[in-house]
């Protein structure tokens, strides 16, 4: 299934434009939510969501970072436009808009499944799963890494026309990277859910590439998605803490994911998962060719990660 979709939209995207007339935005009337729904007038097979600054003003911020990060790595998420959208009320606010690609039908994977109207849409998407583990591995490993708490069958999105899948996507950054100068919270580094297709699947060598693939990323590239963001959605000390923690954070993901198949083993040990016989090889990035579990040894070397 081919992903190119996800960036032709994404040079539109990396503009920050004034207010979208183009845009039937059509406000939530849950004011507990940070996003609501959005269709593009002009081409109405377009499904956006819109997220003001409804509960926290860095919200639009944290979905471009996000976004523009995830391209880096090439992995399926919409892209992410800021912009100056008109309220209710008549008033003006940044927002972000998360857009993917045309489509027929948009659907959350929670109400595909929870609609049940397209049976072999849903069997394909069950088979996306299984087929493309390093790409859902890479989300979680992504959202780990931004500690992004909010992954769930509601915002994997998934465009079908006629009964076939088009594409399966990603979107929603708003909970992540919740970090503040007052406190230690962005030094802390654990796993952050994922939905059970991903959590029951997953091996280690599904998400070996995408800790490889951020840890290669250049720290001046990393800088400069931060870095461009308009003073009036992410003021300079905040591009500052966030620089700081994503380079902080992304030195921990290989031992927080160590130490995550550890414990899975202890709960699940028939789960036929990988393991390294040693914490060097783990940091080489070496796959042992038959399942090792560890010893009480490997466990004393696993570094801390506070």
């Amino acid at each position: 299934m081919a992903d190119t979709a996800t960036y032709q939209a994404t040079a539109w995207f990396d503009r920050v434009e004034a207010s979208p007339s183009e845009w039937e935005i059509l406000w939530s009337e849950q004011p507990h939510k940070n996003g609501c729904p959005a269709y593009c007038r002009t081409q109405p097979a377009q499904k956006a969501w819109v997220k003001p600054r409804r509960l926290d003003v860095l919200v639009p911020a944290r979905e471009k970072i996000g976004a523009d990060l995830a391209h880096l790595l090439r992995l399926p998420v919409a892209s992410v436009l800021l912009c100056q959208a008109t309220m209710p009320d008549g008033s003006t606010q940044p927002v972000a808009l998360s857009k993917y690609s045309l489509s027929t039908n948009h659907l959350s994977w929670f109400r595909l499944q929870q609609h049940g109207v397209e049976p072999r849409v849903i069997a394909e998407v069950i088979d996306y799963f299984v087929r493309d583990m390093i790409i859902t591995a890479g989300i979680w490993v992504f959202d780990t890494w931004l500690q992004n708490r909010d992954r769930t069958e509601r915002n994997i999105m998934v465009g079908y026309t006629e009964g076939r899948l088009e594409h399966v996507y990603f979107y929603d950054f708003d909970y992540s990277m919740r970090w503040t100068g007052l406190s230690d919270n962005w030094t802390r580094v654990s796993i952050h859910q994922t939905v059970s297709h991903v959590f029951n699947r997953v091996r280690w060598e599904h998400c070996l590439p995408y800790l490889e693939k951020i840890e290669a990323l250049p720290d001046a590239r990393i800088a400069e998605i931060v870095d461009r963001i308009p003073h009036d959605y992410l003021p300079n000390e905040g591009k500052d803490l966030y620089k700081t923690a994503l380079l902080h954070r992304r030195q921990y993901l290989r031992t927080v994911f160590y130490e995550l198949f550890i414990r899975l083993d202890q709960r699940m040990p028939s789960a036929g998962h990988v393991w390294y016989p040693d914490w060097q090889a783990f940091k080489r990035g070496i796959i042992p060719t038959m399942p090792q579990h560890p010893t009480e040894a490997d466990r004393a070397q696993t570094p801390a990660t506070e």
